[in-house]
């Protein structure tokens, strides 16, 4: 794996689009309502030539986009425009990387004052279909709220036809979250987790969804998805319980790894799922705090837990729970990728030294020296589909 810094960053957020090429989206300085403007722009890093996708039509962040196709040809943002005083009309645009064309292929009515209360997921599943996922937010009888699936089906891009998902799971719980693992295999998370509503919310129901965490050959999905079958071939790894949730899935080395959360007692249980070698691992996260960033790292093929407080960041072997490298509150892990660890330092000015930030980049364990030093401030990490690591400098 190659480093490359790249320098003068301003965008928000990156994704590595095809060898050297990245997306970069930025905040347009415009908006919609609650609904933020974004800028999409390509950038080749090895020649830093940018190019803007369609600069003079308007782009919102509101719809999620997964992209499962295992192809790097298309982008897929929306584009909204009012039609009346609360109501908009917001498409789907897919944007093609080769011809520089982009083409509505969806297109939906909302009104704007029910929009900002809903999370829409698209799934783009082939070059002819999507999965459209709407959820919306429930309130509760105390003062924390859930989300609760609303509407799931397929649509062909071809034909406009839409076709309501029948599997009895999948309707009622929808799908969370969908990663690539190994060919046409994904690891697939069903239902939502609410995990702040189940723990502290006043119990009515409203949101006690089924979940699991399975894995899905992709293709076989989509067939069984397009034939109207009212039950999907999903491996079914783990499910939920009437006292446990599982609020978080990952993908990482070619491994499933998720968190169990028992709500009477908040212990977390992180398990670990070989797709190639069939072999689960289990281990307790003794120190959970289920509300902060969820931290769960394989490195060197044993599970680690990122814990930081106001004086420390801890790196904690789950099979000993022990912590294995400590860094002070001027440090902070921005990425880790395999045995790569990224971080940032800040030192602040005193009598005679500028403030600063510098980026170090480790191959754990051996953390006593680093691989690369930079006096530069980080603002984010990516892999490139050709696997080199990008560093980002503000």
């Amino acid at each position: 794996m190659d480093i490359k810094l790249i320098r003068n960053y301003n965008g928000d957020k990156c994704i590595p689009v095809e060898d050297s090429m990245v997306l970069m989206i930025s905040d347009a300085g415009y908006r919609l309502n609650e609904f933020t403007g974004m800028q999409y722009m390509l950038v080749d890093v090895d020649s830093n030539a940018k190019q803007e996708i369609m600069p003079g039509t308007d782009k919102f962040d509101i719809y999620q986009f997964t992209d499962v196709t295992g192809t790097h040809d298309y982008i897929y943002f929306t584009t909204a425009v009012r039609n009346s005083s609360d109501g908009v009309t917001v498409d789907i645009i897919r944007y093609d990387i080769r011809s520089g064309e982009g083409v509505p292929i969806h297109s939906q009515n909302y009104f704007l004052s029910e929009l900002v209360h809903k999370k829409i997921k698209v799934i783009a599943a082939d070059e002819e279909y999507l999965i459209v996922q709407t959820q919306h937010e429930v309130s509760s009888r105390s003062d924390t709220s859930c989300t609760k699936m609303e509407d799931i089906y397929l649509y062909s891009i071809s034909t406009g036809r839409r076709t309501q998902i029948s599997d009895p799971v999948l309707s009622a719980s929808g799908i969370e979250s969908i990663i690539p693992l190994d060919g046409n295999i994904c690891a697939i998370k069903i239902g939502i987790s609410n995990l702040e509503y189940k723990l502290y919310g006043v119990h009515d129901d409203k949101c006690n969804e089924r979940e699991i965490i399975g894995t899905v050959n992709f293709r076989q999905f989509l067939s069984d998805l397009v034939l109207k079958k009212e039950q999907m071939a999903i491996d079914i790894l783990d499910e939920n319980s009437d006292d446990t949730t599982i609020p978080h899935m990952k993908v990482m080395n070619g491994c499933v790894i998720y968190s169990k959360v028992e709500l009477s007692s908040q212990k977390e249980e992180i398990i670990a799922f070989d797709y190639s070698g069939g072999v689960t691992r289990v281990r307790v996260n003794d120190s959970v705090r289920v509300f902060e960033e969820w931290q769960i790292y394989l490195i060197n093929d044993t599970l680690y837990s990122l814990q930081t407080d106001d004086r420390y960041t801890r790196f904690v072997n789950l099979d000993t729970q022990k912590c294995e490298w400590k860094l002070g509150s001027e440090y902070k892990v921005i990425y880790v990728m395999n045995d790569i660890i990224v971080v940032s330092r800040h030192t602040d000015k005193k009598l005679f030294l500028k403030e600063s930030d510098y980026i170090l980049v480790y191959r754990f364990p051996d953390t006593d020296r680093y691989v690369l030093s930079e006096k530069a401030c980080c603002q984010g990490c990516v892999v490139t589909t050709d696997d080199n690591l990008l560093i980002f400098c503000g």
